[in-house]
């Protein structure tokens, strides 16, 4: 007998930043639709989000985190932030180089908080030189890995591990990427795919999103 359709939920990368300074326990989760909040691409515009005028941004009351950002190239990370900074920074700023720095401030019911996201470009190896950098004082490091590719996800653990080499304390939150292609796979590789996941999320205590 077949597998039973996976139902999946979209959410929206404020949902998953939130979570990742909040709380360590692990978690994925599947319902059928996107929240009416959720728009192009994933991201909100809820009235409990909202991006800053340069202008009004104060340093003497503002919260910032440092985010670390991992995993194999193409798979996305690049993209992912290109999305999340939107059009505070020119496109010639998204070129990796190692360590990419971008930075993004958003006012969270009645809170200021400044996000400074740190990806770490290159494959694994290539790149044990930046961890350190980027993981140290980060309260979170996002592991991506592409959803139609298993060695990516296989991946994870080596990152996972090299970057609590330098931040036992960071909260791990696992991202998969190329959602829309992922659900193009036959049913059974999807459900094999979601059960490594789980089974990342319990051993390693990963928020898991996808």
């Amino acid at each position: 007998m077949g597998k039973s359709s996976i139902r999946y939920r979209h959410l929206a990368p404020s949902t998953a930043m939130a979570a990742a300074t909040v709380s360590s326990s692990s978690s994925y989760s599947y319902l059928p639709s996107s929240p009416k909040n959720v728009v192009d691409g994933g991201f909100s515009s809820t009235d409990d989000v909202v991006r800053l005028p340069r202008c009004s941004l104060d340093s003497s009351d503002l919260v910032s985190l440092k985010i670390s950002l991992l995993g194999d190239p193409d798979i996305g990370k690049t993209s992912f932030l290109r999305k999340y900074v939107g059009g505070e920074k020119g496109e010639e700023e998204y070129a990796v180089t190692g360590v990419n720095q971008v930075d993004k401030t958003l006012y969270v019911k009645g809170a200021r908080i400044s996000y400074s996201i740190w990806e770490v470009g290159g494959d694994h190896n290539s790149s044990l030189d930046h961890i350190p950098s980027a993981c140290k004082d980060s309260v979170a490091m996002l592991i991506m890995f592409d959803l139609t590719s298993r060695c990516t996800l296989n991946s994870v653990i080596g990152w996972y591990q090299e970057a609590r080499k330098w931040n036992h304390n960071a909260i791990p939150v696992l991202i998969g990427t190329k959602f829309d292609e992922f659900v193009q796979l036959p049913m059974d590789l999807q459900w094999t795919i979601a059960s490594q996941v789980a089974t990342f999320a319990i051993m390693f205590m990963f928020q898991a999103y996808f």
